[in-house]
């Protein structure tokens, strides 16, 4: 009965049923929030407008800076604290603004010619590719689970439905799923990002420059892409899964793929520079598959489809010749 009296006389109290000091306490704390920060209060639409009316007075003005003694702040943390446990509401804002729950931060950066695996904090894998910078929490906090990609890296995430795990890549997708596995491409110079689910479900969220956005639901066997120099996200459907995991074994495969991003991939893989003579070759298409080898060895391959020949000095490698051979394309 005590306690029960002690909660009514502290609602009375920030409600201004019995003292206006009360009322500036709380007013004083809600205004000094950004409009974002403002709690939400999860209980009944009738339970919050009516704690909402008591509390909140159209005609209460926040205290200037002087009015702010020691005392008042210590009573405007204290009711504000113990408002929650009172009214039997509860309060959710940002984690720092209470828990003060830090969260630090590990970058990664594969230099080309590289790979890296890691194991997350939570159980979850990821699979690193070359010329990639991952940045990812030490110890994931109590919220979501949030890391940022530049380059590529196949994913699998431990499922935890009360933590999305969201992976914003390119500057412009945010990928979030609860628990499955999946690759993200989105390098800086390349002209499409993309996301491909293996298995389970993921949405891919598209910001533009004009901060307009758009969304894709994703199942395995389909894939987002994102058209860079159009800034437009679309849906698609593919049937080859080792195309987007087998590059973590050091297996390259393109199907009908544009030559300039096979040679894209070959620099990052083979940290080496290439360069095509010619724009007959820069138009050709690659249909190819690269097992674990040595460079010169994939050269050869890639000039006999090519229809070309190369010279090399150092890391530096130079593709000559007619063009597409016609049984080769």
């Amino acid at each position: 009965m005590a306690m029960a009296n002690k909660k009514k006389g502290l609602l009375d109290f920030l409600s201004g049923k019995k003292s206006e000091e009360g009322k500036k306490i709380f007013e004083t704390w809600y205004n000094a929030m950004p409009e974002t920060d403002h709690p939400e209060f999860e209980a009944s639409e009738a339970t919050l407008k009516e704690e909402l009316a008591k509390i909140k007075n159209r005609g209460v003005v926040p205290l200037k800076q002087e009015e702010r003694s020691p005392v008042m702040v210590y009573w405007k943390a204290a009711a504000v604290a113990l408002l929650v446990v009172s009214a039997g509401i509860l309060l959710y804002v940002k984690r720092d603004l209470f828990t003060k729950e830090e969260i630090t931060y590990t970058e990664h950066y594969v230099p080309k010619g590289k790979l890296l695996q890691l194991s997350l904090s939570d159980g979850s894998q990821v699979w690193l590719n070359s010329d990639t910078k991952f940045r990812y929490p030490e110890t994931f906090g109590s919220g979501d689970r949030e890391v940022y990609l530049e380059g590529e890296a196949f994913f699998n995430v431990s499922k935890d439905p009360s933590r999305p795990f969201r992976i914003h890549s390119g500057g412009k997708l945010t990928t979030t799923v609860l628990g499955t596995s999946f690759n993200v491409k989105a390098y800086r110079n390349d002209d499409f990002n993309e996301v491909a689910v293996i298995t389970g479900k993921v949405s891919v969220v598209h910001t533009t420059s004009d901060n307009r956005s758009s969304e894709v639901l994703l199942q395995p066997g389909q894939k987002a892409v994102l058209v860079k120099t159009q800034d437009l996200l679309s849906k698609e459907t593919f049937s080859d899964v080792d195309h987007y995991t087998s590059w973590r074994e050091g297996k390259l495969i393109f199907e009908d793929a544009p030559v300039a991003d096979v040679i894209s991939s070959l620099q990052r893989y083979y940290n080496i520079e290439i360069n095509l003579s010619s724009e007959t070759l820069k138009a050709c298409r690659v249909t190819a598959t690269f097992d674990p080898m040595p460079l010169e060895k994939v050269m050869y391959l890639l000039c006999f489809t090519l229809n070309a020949e190369y010279t090399h000095a150092g890391k530096k490698y130079s593709i000559s010749g007619a063009g597409c051979n016609p049984n080769h394309p």
